[in-house]
């Protein structure tokens, strides 16, 4: 297995250390309403990232955080989750706005520079890779792979993106669209 939980003080793991620096809470206090815990998850303990939910502009949370201090930090959007706003009261959000999955993380831990890792390892080259994702975050891959798969409900995240040549769309979405993309490449070994 390959880990890489980017650079952060003390000891344990990444999720400890944001854990540990009130991060986390300078977020859902600046974006009160707009951000929460994305329960239950949240409060499983994990490696390397926290997890929230809401409708924030990421480019401008990781810019807060900065400025507060915690530059050793990037917030991540993961992608639209289903049900809107009513299945999350919690957040004070307008109607027909998206809630999002984010991943609170250290800067450099990304899903490319893992795909990239990962390559590496096993000496494959960037041709002979492909990734599947619904989220702006997973679209980061084409870059380490010979082609990039985004299922069809993933379509809203990237919409207005600058769209990597060797990135393709799946008619279907979720399970059937993974399937959509990695099944050609089955029989290839």
């Amino acid at each position: 297995m390959i880990e890489d939980h980017g650079a952060f003080e003390g000891a344990g793991s990444p999720f400890e250390a944001i854990e540990r620096s009130g991060a986390c809470g300078l977020l859902l206090d600046r974006y009160r309403g707009r951000l929460e815990p994305h329960a239950p998850w949240a409060f499983v303990p994990r490696r390397t990232s926290m997890l929230l939910r809401g409708n924030v502009d990421p480019g401008q949370a990781t810019a807060t955080l900065e400025e507060s201090g915690f530059g050793w930090l990037d917030l991540r959007d993961n992608g639209v989750l289903s049900g809107g706003p009513v299945r999350f009261p919690g957040l004070a959000l307008g109607p027909g706005e998206e809630v999002r999955a984010y991943h609170l993380v250290p800067a450099e831990v990304s899903k490319r520079s893992g795909v990239a890792a990962h390559r590496a390892r096993l000496g494959l080259p960037r041709e002979a890779c492909i990734a599947v994702g619904d989220s702006a975050s997973d679209l980061e891959m084409a870059e380490e792979v010979g082609a990039m798969f985004v299922v069809a409900n993933g379509g809203p995240a990237v919409r207005g993106l600058a769209i990597p040549p060797n990135a393709y769309l799946t008619e279907r979405s979720h399970g059937l669209g993974f399937a959509d993309a990695v099944l050609p490449f089955a029989d290839r070994t």
